[in-house]
């Protein structure tokens, strides 16, 4: 069954990432220029996994049922609010100091220590930086910081 509810989320997922790129589409744009061809070639690729994640489910004949497991749940909600916190975060403080506190809490909140997290944190953020901004010219927003 969770296979089955996984496929479905993908599919509503990437349908949504699809056409909540339309707004971006640059006409005459090419593939360099167009901000809207790397979040739609992903969504597709989500699309895909998330079909053969129902096919092979189907052909497993999984029985339907429901558990809940509620140290998961919360985890999921912990996620979800730290991605939130990282969103509103993005726009008034800049993308450097967010991404850095949004990783090392990551780890954090994974069992890492705080040696860990910074050491993992700043280095994936300079990457990021690196092939987005400098690399592929991609804006990042400034805020309150950098």
């Amino acid at each position: 069954m969770k296979d089955y509810i996984t496929g479905l989320c993908g599919l509503a997922i990437s349908a949504f990432v699809y056409f909540a790129s339309e707004p971006v589409v640059v006409a005459e744009g090419g593939l360099a220029k167009n901000p809207a061809y790397y979040p739609r070639v992903l969504a597709l690729i989500l699309a895909v996994l998330a079909v053969c994640l129902i096919f092979n489910a189907l052909l497993r004949r999984e029985k339907p049922g429901v558990s809940v497991n509620k140290e998961l749940i919360k985890n999921v909600g912990t996620v979800f609010l730290l991605i939130l916190l990282y969103i509103i975060a993005f726009q008034a403080i800049g993308f450097i100091v967010s991404t850095v506190a949004f990783i090392t809490c990551g780890v954090l909140l994974y069992g890492g220590n705080i040696k860990s997290a910074i050491l993992c944190s700043i280095p994936v953020t300079a990457a990021v930086y690196v092939v987005f901004h400098i690399i592929m010219q991609v804006a990042m927003p400034n805020g309150i910081l950098f």
